[in-house]
């Protein structure tokens, strides 16, 4: 918005121009009426060209008085004359506290008064943040701040944004920085309660050399969400941080936000609509999941289990009682033969929000012991040699099998013979046929 059109840097006199009156001010002396501005300006990154104010009165600026809870921000003040008395300011002259705020916002006019300051004149516990100015002139008090200091001790000058230095108006170098954000903190008026916040995302370098707000639109590249706390399902809308180029943007401030399918899990199946505000623009829209929760399974088990050899078919299950919709699924959980496997249960639920990890056990079916008796004379006899060891005088087969499960009697094998001792009587040369002997059978049913 341009007020007047072809101003001078310094006019002499109001003469024929528009002159512009304070938003916000303090009217009398002895019975002094304020009218504080107490609402939310946002200038949406536009510019107001052409003030002029030539007067003897405080309290001048684009805004006069700030108050309570009072908000300016996105606005820059260009081309411009400002002369006032006291408490004078390019964009606000007196930011009143507890919680008046001025944000994102710049003047490169000229301002001349007692309490002045490029963006504010006067701050009395408000907050100035992510503000500069490049030209105050005849300047008493600069930017003052009624609880505090100011770090703002470079009253005029010019901004080179490819040495990134700031000079005075004389020429003399100033403030020599590296980057963009610490060159321009040394023009801006920081407040008591803020004393760093800059945002280099909100400034591009005009072609005039001066930082300008800068409109930055939002991609599927550059824009990114981060679930705000959990991501598990808890039966509750999840809502996300939203990142440009990893730095996470401000709610209502840069962005306004919509969500669809954001209660239940899902991979990837939550929305969020993005739609640019400020200093960012476009809309984007960017999926996210939410993550199934986790089955309190703790009264449900699934332990080993050990079984002996019978012929018939052993199964491990889960003990306890699922939770209602949940199903068990078994593999591998059941066996006869004698020898060992690993059994598992998974489990499925009615409930798509939630997930159940499986578990495990092992089966085992131990051999049946047998007992073997002879059918008939199986003794043997040997003459004397100082040995036990005997020979096998007697075929396969001659036993009984006491327990054995099945059908048919499998084949036993004598494998070794060995008498007790090697004594002979006195009368014989023989080893007594009734002495005690050992026999090793091996039986071919691995299950006993």
């Amino acid at each position: 918005m341009n007020l007047n059109d072809g101003l001078t840097a310094n006019p002499t006199e109001a003469g024929n121009l528009n002159t512009w009156t304070a938003i916000g001010r303090i009217v009398g002396v002895d019975n002094p009426v304020i009218t504080s501005f107490e609402g939310t300006f946002d200038g949406n990154n536009h510019t107001v060209s052409g003030i002029v104010i030539n007067n003897e009165s405080s309290y001048q600026g684009l805004f006069g008085y700030v108050g309570k809870n009072g908000t300016v921000k996105n606005i820059g003040v260009i081309n411009s004359y400002i002369k006032g008395t006291d408490k004078v300011g390019g964009v606000v002259g007196f930011n009143g506290g507890p919680s008046g705020t001025v944000t994102n916002s710049y003047n490169t006019g000229n301002v001349t008064g007692t309490n002045v300051g490029g963006v504010v004149g006067f701050n009395n516990k408000g907050t100035v943040t992510n503000s500069y100015f490049l030209k105050v002139t005849n300047g008493i008090n600069i930017g003052l701040n009624a609880v505090g200091t100011t770090t703002a001790t470079a009253t005029c000058g010019t901004f080179d944004s490819a040495s990134g230095t700031l000079k005075a108006e004389t020429g003399e170098i100033i403030d020599k920085k590296t980057n963009l954000i610490d060159a321009l903190n040394a023009f801006v008026i920081k407040s008591y309660v803020d004393q760093t916040n800059w945002s280099l995302r909100y400034w591009d370098i005009a072609n005039g050399g001066y930082p300008v707000h800068s409109i930055e639109a939002l991609t599927s590249d550059n824009t990114g969400v981060v679930v705000k706390g959990s991501n598990i399902y808890d039966g509750n809308a999840k809502e996300v941080n939203v990142t440009y180029n990893g730095f996470i943007l401000s709610k209502d401030d840069d962005y306004r936000i919509t969500y669809s399918n954001n209660i239940n899990a899902g991979e990837n199946t939550a929305t969020a609509t993005i739609t640019g505000i400020n200093a960012f623009k476009n809309m984007e829209t960017k999926s996210f999941t939410i993550a199934k929760a986790t089955y309190n399974m703790s009264g449900v088990k699934f332990e080993n289990k050990t079984e002996t050899y019978s012929g018939s078919e052993y199964t491990v299950l889960t003990s306890g009682t699922l939770p209602d919709g949940v199903t068990a699924i078994y593999t591998d959980n059941k066996r006869t033969n004698a020898g060992s496997q690993e059994a598992e249960v998974a489990f499925t639920s009615t409930d798509k929000n939630y997930k159940i990890s499986s578990m495990k056990a092992t089966l085992t079916v131990n051999q049946k012991p047998l007992t073997v008796t002879a059918i008939e004379d199986a003794f043997i006899t040997k003459s004397f040699d100082k040995t036990t060891s005997a020979a096998l005088n007697k075929a396969d087969g001659k036993y009984k099998i006491n327990g054995f499960i099945g059908s048919e009697s499998p084949t036993i094998k004598v494998i070794s013979v060995e008498f007790n001792n090697k004594d002979v009587s006195a009368s014989a040369k023989t080893l007594l046929k009734d002495k005690k002997v050992t026999v090793t059978f091996v039986l071919d049913d691995t299950n006993q």
